[in-house]
């Protein structure tokens, strides 16, 4: 399903955001 990709993808970005931001 799409939705799972992009809530992984999402998911992904979000963690990444946060390591970015630490």
């Amino acid at each position: 399903h799409p939705e799972s990709i992009l809530t992984e993808h999402g998911h992904a970005m979000l963690a990444n955001f946060l390591k970015g931001t630490r």
